[in-house]
């Protein structure tokens, strides 16, 4: 993990600790949702959070507070301010992406992409759905993709977990295994034989 990695998800935890201890998830979630998309159609907004002003970061502070008096509740605008005030703004779409992964986990929502070689049925794509349903809980959020690189079969990504039934994938791990030597057995000469 990167250190802006790891700066979007401790940004994101502290947000989401926020949002929970005062019981407004919701709330905070929909604006999370809402800066993520701001970042995606303002070229202005994106170019504010990766350059520096000056008069650092108390000026970027009072402009921003200009910017979104009344649109964004305390919560967040106290959020976005201390972002500011670690100079990460840039950061935004990845802590908004963080946030978003955390509070799904919150409500037991699996985020679930499952990935094809080629365009899966709808029984493919129900029988992949009730087993994570089975093993991660009912709630979950799935996009599904193709890839033809994949050869056949299919690679599902579960939250943080990788399952690879691919034939590329099964192609490279045995690419893997016939790489590793082979131990001799104890007694066995070089040339196979006993002697």
């Amino acid at each position: 993990m990167t250190r802006n990695e790891r700066y979007a998800r401790a940004f994101a935890r502290a947000l989401q600790g926020a949002a929970a201890a005062r019981r407004e998830e919701t709330l905070v979630t929909a604006n999370v949702v809402a800066l993520e998309q701001l970042w995606d159609v303002s070229p202005e907004w994106r170019q504010f959070c990766r350059t520096r002003l000056p008069g650092g970061a108390r000026a970027r502070i009072k402009q921003m507070r200009q910017l979104f008096t009344d649109t964004l509740p305390e919560i967040v605008m106290r959020f976005i301010e201390a972002v500011a005030q670690h100079d990460q703004l840039a950061l935004l779409p990845d802590i908004c992406a963080q946030y978003q992964r955390l509070a799904a986990r919150a409500r037991r929502c699996s985020q679930v992409q499952m990935l094809f070689a080629r365009e899966p049925t709808e029984d493919q794509v129900a029988r992949v759905r009730n087993w994570v349903a089975a093993t991660r809980g009912p709630e979950m959020e799935v996009t599904v993709l193709t890839d033809p690189e994949l050869i056949a079969g299919m690679r599902l990504f579960v939250d943080d977990t990788r399952i690879d039934a691919s034939l590329a994938g099964r192609l490279k791990r045995l690419r893997v295994s016939l790489r590793k030597p082979v131990p001799v057995a104890a007694g066995e000469n070089e040339g196979g034989s006993e002697a």
